[in-house]
């Protein structure tokens, strides 16, 4: 099935310069056009990340936020989302749940038939400012302990003093 607002993850480890275009800058945008609805992952601002979805009818959106010290140093940022389960958007940085996850209501806005862009929005606006690499979108909402693993697997981060990453070449 297609990537819709049902349920999914989006991650990717970004470098920022500045907040993007107009403080908003978009790291990954599904909507059905623009700068309206769909699942976006945002810099709100230059220490800000936000995870959104908007409502049918485009009159409200639902974010959560965590705010982050993130200029010019590589973060990975997670946003994920279950309509099925407990309906709140949650943000991750670097393997940690952070903020607090924001509640959707109401029915959202149907996208499944819109392309996913990265570094901004479909119409060439809201353009990110920085690095993006390891772009991850998924339809499932992965479970915090999955985020978490991905972190550390790709960071290279040792959980405790005595571990070692999962896998190691030469």
């Amino acid at each position: 099935p297609p990537f819709n607002s049902t349920r999914y993850t989006v991650c990717a480890w970004i470098k920022p310069r500045t907040a993007g275009e107009s403080n908003n800058g978009r790291i990954t945008t599904k909507s059905p056009g623009g700068n309206v609805g769909g699942m976006q992952l945002i810099m709100g601002n230059s220490t800000t990340l936000n995870l959104r979805e908007r409502n049918t009818g485009l009159t409200n959106f639902i974010t959560t936020s965590a705010s982050i010290t993130i200029l010019n140093s590589w973060r990975h940022a997670c946003g994920r989302f279950d309509n099925a389960g407990d309906r709140k958007l949650y943000i991750f940085i670097d393997g940690t749940q952070s903020g607090t996850p924001a509640t959707v209501t109401g029915t959202l806005e149907e996208y499944s038939g819109n392309s996913l862009f990265v570094g901004g929005n479909n119409d060439a606006t809201r353009a990110y400012d920085g690095l993006i690499d390891e772009v991850h979108v998924e339809r499932i909402s992965r479970h915090n302990t999955d985020i978490q693993t991905q972190y550390y697997n790709q960071s290279f981060t040792p959980i405790s003093a005595s571990s070692t990453p999962f896998y190691t070449i030469g």
